[in-house]
């Protein structure tokens, strides 16, 4: 039985070993491309102009491989600082932890979140966020950890802190800022605009745009336990 150079060359075409090439060779494509573009100077006057890996545009920290790490430890920063200050006025009035919580939610949270409607949300990230979230729900409920005599800490669980204050798990307000943007920029040309244009070459087949991935179902998120895995 004869069989077609044409034949085997689509057999070949659709295996996954040359599925696998093709992404490596992709892969090794955007390297070299990125080495290349790192290389490249600019001179004015015949000086060399500097390079940043990261820079502030309209008040958020934009990277320059796309990533939203630089923006998130940013807001995490700022907003640390600023619950250094609040909560110990908070303390010296004597707030109860729902006004507290109320504070925190208004003045804190709204820094921790800026700009986070279009960031792809990561499992690392939103722990981090967690982390704070919790932290600052302990602290604002009254009850710090405590180290005990044998050396061991007592956390109070994050869901009574959380209770106590008035307070939802922080993936609750992360879908609810997400649902909100993303209702307003579906009304606009620019969303069909954006969502029909075509991935550029050597994008890989995982990468998810921000309105691409479905954060409504942590709009039904009560305890923190209940917090699905993320990619």
């Amino acid at each position: 039985m004869s069989v077609s150079l044409n034949s085997l060359q689509r057999g070949h075409q659709t295996s996954t070993l040359c599925d696998n090439n093709v992404l490596l060779v992709q892969k090794r494509a955007r390297i070299a491309a990125s080495r290349e573009a790192q290389a490249t100077t600019f001179t004015l006057d015949g000086d060399e102009l500097g390079k940043v890996d990261t820079f502030k545009y309209l008040g958020r920290t934009v990277s320059n491989i796309d990533s939203d790490w630089p923006a998130l430890l940013k807001n995490l920063t700022k907003a640390r600082e600023r619950f250094a200050r609040i909560s110990k006025v908070l303390t010296w009035e004597g707030a109860t932890p729902l006004i507290s919580g109320k504070f925190y939610r208004a003045a804190i949270l709204s820094v921790l979140l800026y700009g986070s409607e279009t960031w792809v949300w990561s499992k690392r990230m939103v722990d981090t966020v967690r982390g704070f979230h919790h932290k600052a729900a302990r602290l604002l409920s009254g009850n710090p950890p405590r180290r005990s005599q044998d050396g061991t800490y007592w956390y109070l669980p994050a869901d009574e802190a959380m209770e106590a204050c008035g307070l939802l798990p922080v993936q609750v307000y992360i879908a609810r800022r997400r649902a909100r943007i993303l209702g307003y920029v579906r009304q606009r040309p620019i969303y069909d605009l954006c969502a029909n244009t075509r991935r550029a070459p050597g994008t890989p087949s995982g990468t998810v745009f921000w309105w691409e991935q479905d954060l409504s179902l942590w709009l039904e998120v009560r305890l923190d336990e209940d917090l699905p895995s993320l990619p």
